[in-house]
């Protein structure tokens, strides 16, 4: 199979795909007549499942060792989904620390605001 064929079965482009090939995730075969490489439907298959691992951000170092040692599979993917939660909770916690800052900003400018009212320009109070 052509690489462009490679490209709409797995989504990836020739790039990604020519980086697996140098990364040794997959290695398809070379045509003799016309130096092209020849994809398998295996080599097709690991492209798939490595898209898929990569859209969760799972590194090439960990694809690689999930291939070299699949009985590890639930091990990676546990410790994937614990950084997912967690980067998650991190991000969940920024928007709350924000969202309160920003309300304690508010607070703090509704009082001087108020403060200020009563106040001339000399900073003097004002009947």
């Amino acid at each position: 199979m052509r690489i462009q064929e490679v490209c709409r079965k797995t989504g990836l482009t020739k790039k990604a795909i020519y980086f697996y090939i140098d990364q040794g995730l997959i290695t398809p075969d070379r045509n003799a007549e016309n130096n092209y490489l020849d994809f398998s439907e295996a080599d097709v298959g690991r492209l798939q499942i490595i898209a898929l691992l990569r859209q969760y951000n799972v590194p090439v170092g960990a694809v690689e060792e999930l291939f070299r040692y699949p009985s590890m599979t639930n091990f990676y993917l546990h410790r994937q989904l614990a950084d997912l939660f967690s980067d998650d909770a991190r991000a969940a916690f920024r928007r709350l620390r924000t969202k309160r800052l920003n309300y304690q900003k508010d607070s703090f400018l509704s009082i001087l605001s108020c403060y200020n009212k009563g106040k001339g320009d000399d900073g003097n109070e004002t009947d």
